[in-house]
């Protein structure tokens, strides 16, 4: 099994780097990457996600507004995980702010 860990720090820098926070943050999700991906499909994440989709990708996170909600999307971890080929995660905004209370 794989584990995927960010420092508090980490977690300070991912929150304070929120491109979306003007938006519905309860429609933002942070997919955790174990590592920085070189070859990043733009053309396939384009193409894939909806029009209502945002993203914003940041080292070793990618920042996901679902505007119509996460369910049906096709931009999902395993998307990612196939694309980028990389091991990924992804926690809902709620999620990314608890984990960085708890974190020491």
């Amino acid at each position: 099994m794989r584990v995927i860990v960010r420092t508090k720090e980490d977690f300070r820098q991912i929150i304070g780097s929120n491109p979306f926070k003007n938006d519905d943050l309860s429609k933002l999700n942070v997919a955790f990457l174990s590592e920085v991906s070189r070859d990043i499909p733009v053309a396939a994440i384009e193409k894939a996600k909806d029009d209502a989709e945002k993203y914003f990708i940041n080292g070793r996170e990618i920042y996901i507004y679902y505007r119509n909600g996460v369910a049906r999307s096709k931009i999902s971890n395993g998307f990612f995980e196939k694309n980028l080929k990389v091991i990924a995660t992804t926690r809902n905004w709620n999620t990314v702010n608890k984990l960085y209370e708890l974190a020491k």
